[in-house]
């Protein structure tokens, strides 16, 4: 968004003035929800996006532990979205393109555990699912729907392993 912000919009974003979460709605301030659309809605948007610092050592980690899906819901008014993810996660998370699930509808998609960062989303799964939600913290992660927290993707894998590892162990 920041990237896209000042490239459209010749407005600068300092990255630790950006969010504010308003009810279910993430605002990247000073960009107005129709900056944001727009921002959204353009073809190029999502494959132009770069990772998360930490994700793909994390989810190398994770592989060797879980079977991984990536289940992520299409832009409704970016009609290219569902195939640039699928580039996107060709090009940083080679593999797990051929994974991806395209739907708004996470909730009927089992597993032990959803990492997502839109609280609805964990909400609505962890209603219907019976496994642990998990996020990095944000402004409006919020800890009643979320089982694990944590600032970065490294700490996220840890967290998840130990947890794992635990309940196998108290299994046994």
């Amino acid at each position: 968004f920041i990237q896209g912000a000042r490239k459209q919009f010749g407005i600068h974003i300092e990255d630790k003035d950006t969010l504010k979460y308003i009810g279910d709605h993430t605002v990247f301030l000073p960009l107005t929800n129709e900056m944001i659309a727009i921002l959204l809605s353009q073809q190029g948007f999502f494959s132009s996006l770069e990772p998360i610092r930490g994700a793909r050592a994390a989810l190398k980690r994770l592989e060797k532990y879980f079977e991984i899906y990536i289940v992520s819901a299409p832009y409704p008014n970016n009609p290219t979205s569902y195939h640039e993810k699928y580039v996107w996660l060709k090009t940083y998370f080679h593999g797990l393109e051929d994974k991806l699930i395209g739907t708004s509808s996470k909730e009927a998609i089992g597993g032990d555990v959803l990492i997502d960062d839109h609280m609805a989303f964990c909400k609505k799964w962890k209603s219907v699912q019976h496994g642990l939600v998990a996020s990095l913290t944000y402004p409006w992660t919020d800890d009643s729907i979320v089982d694990i927290n944590c600032p970065t993707w490294h700490t996220l894998a840890t967290s998840l392993i130990s947890e794992f590892t635990i309940l196998r162990k108290k299994a046994i």
